[in-house]
């Protein structure tokens, strides 16, 4: 009888130490600053193709101001995206992550007169966030890439000076389970006033 309680003893710590294995969350957080200023204009990059990483793709990004398509005048932005995910095993050996995205920041309004520019007073704000979660199954020696958009909806001192950038970001997990976020783009999409 005793031998029997020393195995449920023994068997109840082996399994208390490898719990930890399977709660324990790893966590990351990435700061990505932007800033979009000066004459509005578009640029041509190669980059991986989140798809297939043995390829690259050829992609025109939009670069300096963003032009507000409510008013047509260039606005100057600057802003911060803050991403934090966590990272968890559960016990089927699935990879859980949590995503939380808060991007911030303002603008400020301007048009070229006489070749210098001539800011409105036009000013605007955001303050955008979202929160999704995947799950993926035991891969190996596999990465996983995809793509996410967040809108930001830009404020201005009027209804009618609202509209929003679109901001594409991309998260990566690597084999084994380390993850990196990166910003791929934003461009000017819709009015809202």
């Amino acid at each position: 009888m005793a031998a029997l309680k020393s195995y449920r003893v023994i068997c109840g710590a082996l399994i208390l130490l490898a719990l930890p294995a399977v709660v324990t969350a790893q966590t990351s957080t990435f700061v990505l600053p932007f800033e979009r200023v000066g004459t509005p204009g578009t640029e041509v990059v190669t980059v991986i193709d989140p798809l297939n990483p043995a390829q690259t793709i050829t992609q025109t990004n939009d670069i300096g101001a963003f032009v507000n398509p409510c008013t047509a005048e260039n606005v100057d932005v600057r802003g911060t995206s803050t991403i934090s995910t966590a990272q968890s095993i559960d016990k089927f050996g699935n990879l859980k992550v949590n995503v939380s995205e808060i991007t911030k920041g303002t603008g400020a309004g301007w048009v070229a007169l006489n070749g210098a520019q001539s800011f409105t007073g036009a000013t605007y704000a955001f303050n955008e966030s979202s929160q999704f979660k995947f799950t993926l199954p035991p891969t190996g020696s596999k990465e996983f890439t995809s793509d996410f958009v967040d809108k930001l909806t830009m404020r201005g001192a009027k209804s009618i000076d609202n509209w929003v950038i679109r901001a594409v970001f991309r998260i990566k997990v690597n084999a084994d389970g380390t993850v990196q976020v990166s910003m791929v783009k934003m461009n000017a999409d819709t009015c809202k006033g």
